[in-house]
């Protein structure tokens, strides 16, 4: 947001609740695979999914992060919801369909704790702390205190109207599911923020990428950053000592390297530097520290001699040197 708002040519975001859900760029981008940046998408386990899924709206999203996980795709609910979600011929009904209401929006798929829990109230009478219970049982992967609510289950479905014998399927189901189901408010939590990460990079890819870079600190993550942005046409300059800032900063579209983080530059010095330009020419810059007395060590003015943060100067680094 600050890379945004500091462009002129932009309207301002103040926060990212100001942002439209339904962006179709951002679920292009998304059902295209281009997660890389994308928060809780990019992992291998889910990316490879994400264009299968075709996710336009935040429920598919939220569904994905909910899904993906060991015991939703031991069950494959991962298959169910790309076939459900993707073919309106197919069977969207719950284990038992007069509950379907519950588990609309996930076409009759249970992955969220909160699904289950309304389910068991109205299905069988529980009331909310005896949910609760149920609930904690899950969370913390509890299984005897899971059996201790089979009878009231039981009875409660049967005295509601079901059968014993579909109660006793959707009991084990429930309870194999149960001890690995994401709650739906961690869920939507996660999806929020891998929408936005989409939208800024559909949106503002320069600005995104310029994010993603000062964020990582391995070289090797940022060149992969780095490298997926020249693929998408976007220009990186090294560093400069008139444009670069200290972290990665953007200057006429163009995304340039920081100093923060270069061998053998000190942030101290650097913040010196920075407080003191623009400079005309190399001869300037040398008379600035001078005149000025900044404390710029000699290793520093060799390190940015050698790494070209002069070079827009026109001057040979052997003679800089």
């Amino acid at each position: 947001l600050k890379l945004i708002n500091s462009n002129p040519r932009y309207k301002k975001i103040n926060s990212v609740y100001e942002l439209p859900l339904d962006d179709k760029k951002a679920y292009s981008l998304l059902t295209k695979g281009d997660t890389l940046g994308i928060f809780q998408l990019e992992g291998a386990s889910v990316s490879p999914s994400v264009p299968s899924v075709r996710p336009n709206n935040i429920h598919d999203i939220a569904a994905m992060l909910g899904i993906w996980r060991p015991g939703p795709l031991g069950m494959s609910y991962d298959k169910m919801y790309i076939e459900r979600k993707n073919d309106p011929e197919s069977d969207r009904d719950f284990y038992i369909p007069k509950y379907n209401h519950i588990f609309e929006k996930t076409y009759g798929l249970g992955i969220y704790q909160e699904q289950y829990m309304i389910l068991l109230q109205e299905m069988c009478g529980f009331d909310p702390i005896k949910t609760d219970v149920w609930r904690k049982g899950v969370g913390k992967k509890q299984i005897d205190l899971l059996n201790s609510l089979k009878v009231d289950f039981l009875e409660g479905g049967i005295r509601n109207g079901n059968s014993k014998t579909e109660l006793e399927d959707l009991w084990d189901k429930m309870s194999e599911f149960g001890l690995y189901a994401f709650n739906a408010s961690h869920a939507y939590s996660y999806a929020y923020l891998s929408y936005y990460s989409a939208y800024f990079k559909a949106n503002y890819p320069v600005e995104f990428y310029c994010a993603c870079i000062s964020c990582e600190t391995d070289p090797e993550v940022q060149s992969i950053y780095v490298n997926d942005a020249k693929r998408r046409g976007i220009e990186i300059i090294p560093p400069d000592i008139n444009y670069s800032e200290m972290d990665f900063s953007i200057a006429n579209g163009k995304i340039v390297y920081g100093f923060k983080g270069l061998k053998g530059v000190g942030e101290k010095a650097i913040a010196q530097i920075l407080e003191n330009k623009p400079y005309t020419d190399a001869t300037h810059f040398l008379r600035v520290v001078a005149e000025k007395k900044l404390k710029i060590p000699k290793q520093v003015l060799e390190a940015l001699i050698r790494i070209g943060a002069f070079d827009s100067f026109g001057v040979n680094r052997r003679l800089m040197l």
